[in-house]
């Protein structure tokens, strides 16, 4: 029976594993917000110690008014409590690097392990000229390893850094400010310059710490943010306060003081040797300005002489040069004229030369035309006379021996006789009838003797045969009289052409030679005139040199006046400034023995890390979430008790028949309760452990991602805390296991008959909305249905309010974390910082006569 009973414990399990579930996840919900929150607290705490602990930062600081000494440092290290101490010196420089001008300061390092930064990327810096920068530093500039800072030290004269450019060698992150620069949280960085970097003790020449920086014996076991350890640096700081700190305080006044009245009394003789010798110096420049002023008198003098001399002789140079430029026009005059007369003879050989070249080019076209004419007759005669001779060989075979040659040839040569004088008429081209009209009487007796010797009485086509070849022979024998005569005439008006040519060449000649006289001419009165010019020039330039010199003459006179003026006034000033300065040398030794007279006495200022921002963020950001921890997981734990109480009522009712057959059957209230204790237990129990889980894992690790906006840690190291997982679980289980017995005593309060039957529902009753008809008649059935069961129902009614409630408080409460810390940039820099830009300097109050 028992062994069936627990298996009816685990099927009930299986069968509902909704209810299961909803348990099993409101409580890992519930447990991992109570141990998440306050792990990730303490994770974090426990990070920021290590890290602290491995790069060794200070347990105590001590910064002084008039700064420390390495006495101060060996006063500390003697005190009890007190496991090392050392001095660090900084200062606030202006910089570049990557056309960025930013203020940093500049902080020294230390070969004791106390304040190492970490090293992100490189390395420290190994010489004097390099540097270790922190990322702040490097995100805004842009620096990276290899790049040079400029540091600027020019108008800092009381800077110790021996360089001026240092190389960056590593990124690093400042173990004394360890709040992140960027994002939301930047404001709450304690640096007020852009960031630090850190140099060497040997890149700094100074025996003046700004702060030493103590480790307590001890510490470095303690968790830093514990009670133990805020207790034994108490000890220790009380211990300074009250051993060494007044002492050490007279010590460094009387230090200080005493330097400064050595510094006073050594600027004092420097100051009034510096007067002997102004003194002295006036009485030179009085005696140099008398000598001066003597020697501009006898300077003015000789110069007015020099002057009238170089007047007077530029007068008569310029005499003469006027009457040689006289002369010159004269020559010139003569020459234009006989230049008039050659341009006229020039001009009348040109005209001759174009009248003898046309009437040339006139004469040789007509002998060349009558010359092409005589050649086109001769070639027609020579043609008429090659036909007619063919004629005649022809009539002449035909004859044959009959053929009378001599008789032939006697008429034919009595025709050309005849037909010469028409065909010189003609060639002539001259009136020819005559001529023509006695042609017949001069050929009459050869023709007579041919026809006889032809034995024909009549032979009219032989005698114009005859007659045409003597005519021909005539014409040809006529133009070759006439080629001659042409080529006769040609070579006449050629011989006369080029008479007339050689006549004009010699007047051109002539005219060329009586140009190249008048130009020889010309140029001897245009290099005297050149001479002139130059000599004139020369005068010019003389006389300008001349006046340069007189003029500048005059400026050294009146520049010497005037320096002896300025010296005067100068003698004046120097001599009002030394009575000044004297009495203002008086003024302030009397002020600076008054100065050293009012130096407060010293103050030491001795800090723990509380006066880090860094530091002391982690705590209170740590503080707050733990807060917030606390009441996170108080919603949590009313809804689970909420959703438990309603699961297991429901689940309880639903096996109201089953609860009473266990009873009837004989099983105590207690067996029957063990069923739904142990359901409701092994909800919580699986459910704790799995919150655990994601309490000290999953959560932390989700909050570790906003710390890494927050702060520079390198690592975030999770712990688990057995008080608090355990302590945690058994809460929501303990909470939810009374849920369980509560939902379970209202029913076994009843007999098992009563259980066995239906539940009564209970009583319904007109609600308060069915009295407002409008809006009761608008609604649907099932509406109306859901508004009685709320008002039927009223624990159902409740815890479903207040869980829903809750959920809603939490959801909103999320949201209005994220807006608060979104408005805090936009609030922090519009409403309380409300410049755009700062600018910051010192006026330095620098004496005349030493530095203090």
């Amino acid at each position: 029976m028992k062994s069936a009973y627990n298996k009816e414990i685990w099927r009930a399990i299986r069968k509902g594993k909704k209810r299961f579930f909803s348990i099993m996840l409101i409580t890992i919900l519930g447990v991992g917000m109570l141990t998440g929150l306050r792990a990730a607290c303490m994770d974090l705490r426990y990070s920021a110690d290590q890290f602290y602990d491995r790069q060794g930062l200070y347990d105590i600081s001590v910064v002084s008014t008039l700064g420390l000494t390495e006495k101060d440092v060996d006063a500390l290290k003697a005190l009890d409590g007190v496991a090392d101490a050392v001095g660090v010196y900084s200062e606030t420089v202006h910089a570049k690097v990557n056309d960025h001008e930013v203020s940093i300061a500049v902080c020294t390092l230390n070969d004791r392990g106390i304040n190492q930064p970490y090293v992100l990327s490189g390395r420290l810096p190994e010489s004097a000229d390099e540097t270790a920068v922190t990322t702040a530093f490097a995100d805004e500039t842009g620096c990276g390893i290899g790049d040079v800072i400029a540091v600027d030290t020019t108008d800092d004269e009381e800077s110790s850094l021996l360089c001026s450019r240092f190389t960056v060698t590593g990124i690093v992150v400042d173990v004394q400010d360890v709040n992140n620069a960027k994002g939301a949280t930047a404001f709450r960085s304690g640096q007020s310059e852009d960031d630090t970097v850190f140099i060497l003790p040997e890149a700094a020449d100074s025996d003046i710490y700004t702060q030493v920086c103590l480790t307590v014996d001890g510490a470095a076991e303690l968790f830093c943010y514990s009670d133990a350890y805020e207790e034994k640096v108490a000890q220790v700081t009380d211990a300074i306060e009250t051993q060494i700190k007044e002492n050490r305080e007279q010590a460094r006044y009387v230090e200080v003081t005493d330097e400064a009245k050595e510094k006073l009394a050594d600027a004092k003789a420097e100051a009034e040797e510096s007067f002997a010798e102004a003194e002295q110096q006036l009485s030179d420049a009085r005696a140099e300005l008398d000598k001066g002023w003597q020697e501009l008198s006898d300077g003015q003098e000789e110069f007015d002489a020099e002057k009238q001399q170089a007047e007077d002789g530029f007068a008569e140079a310029r005499d003469e040069i006027a009457a040689g430029k006289q002369q010159i026009a004269d020559g010139s005059a003569q020459l234009d004229a006989a230049e008039q007369q050659l341009s006229e003879g020039e001009a009348q050989v040109a005209s001759g030369k174009q009248t003898l070249s046309a009437k040339e080019e006139e004469t040789y076209a007509q002998l060349d035309a009558a010359r092409a004419q005589l050649t086109e007759s001769s070639k027609q005669a020579a043609e008429t006379e090659a036909a007619l001779e063919a004629q005649a060989q022809e009539v002449i075979q035909a004859y044959g021996e009959a053929w009378p040659a001599e008789a032939w040839d006697a008429y034919v040569q009595a025709a050309v006789e005849a037909y010469l004088p028409v065909a010189r008429a003609v060639v002539a081209e001259q009136d020819a009838s005559q001529a023509q009209a006695a042609v017949p009487g001069l050929v009459a007796d050869s023709q007579s003797a041919f026809l006889e010797a032809l034995q024909q009485p009549t032979a009219d086509q032989l005698v114009q045969l005859a007659m045409g070849l003597g005519n021909v022979r005539a014409t040809i024998q006529a133009l070759g009289e006439a080629q001659a005569q042409l080529n006769t005439a040609e070579q006449t008006a050629r011989q006369q052409f080029d008479a007339a040519w050689n006549e004009l060449n010699e007047g051109e000649a002539q005219i060329i030679f009586g140009k190249s006289q008048i130009a020889d001419k010309r140029a001897e009165l245009e290099n005297g005139s050149m001479a002139l010019s130059e000599g004139e020039a020369q005068l010019a330039q003389k006389e300008q040199e001349t006046a340069a010199q007189i003029k500048d003459g005059e400026e050294n006179l009146a520049e010497g006046r005037e320096k002896l003026l300025e010296g005067e006034t100068e003698y004046a000033d120097g001599k009002a400034e030394y009575e000044e300065n004297l009495a203002d040398f008086n003024e302030t030794i009397a002020e600076e023995e008054q100065k050293i007279a009012d130096i407060d006495m010293t103050q030491w200022y001795v800090q723990d890390r509380t006066s880090l921002s860094g530091y002391a963020n982690v705590k209170s950001d740590a503080a707050s979430i733990e807060a917030i921890g606390t009441v996170f997981p108080m919603v949590f734990f009313v809804v689970a008790i909420l959703i438990s109480l309603t699961t297991i009522t429901r689940m309880v009712e639903e096996d109201r028949g089953l609860i009473g057959t266990y009873k009837a059957l004989g099983f105590t209230d207690r067996e029957i309760r063990r069923k739904y204790l142990v359901y409701a237990c092994a909800a919580s129990v699986s459910g704790g452990i799995l919150g655990n889980v994601c309490g000290f894992v999953l959560l932390p690790e989700i909050i570790f991602r906003i710390f890494d906006t927050m702060y520079l840690f390198p690592e975030y190291l999770l712990r688990f805390m057995p008080l608090l997982g355990c302590g945690g679980a058994a809460l929501f289980a303990a909470g939810i296991v009374i849920a369980t017995a509560c939902a379970c005593k209202a029913e076994l309060v009843h007999m098992p008959a009563v259980l066995m039957r239906p539940k009564a529902p209970r009583a319904g009753s007109r609600v308060l909305l069915e009295r407002i008809t409008p809006v009761w008649k608008r609604l649907s059935f099932l509406n109306k249905v859901t508004a009685r069961n709320l008002f039927r129902y009223k624990k159902r009614l409740f815890m479903t309010v207040a869980g829903i409630m809750g959920c809603m408080a939490l959801l909103l409460f999320g949201f209005a974390v994220r807006d608060s810390v979104t408005d805090l940039l936009p609030r922090q820099y519009e409403n309380v910082y409300r410049y755009d830009v700062m600018a910051a300097g010192q006026h330095p109050t620098m004496t005349r006569f030493f530095p203090m």
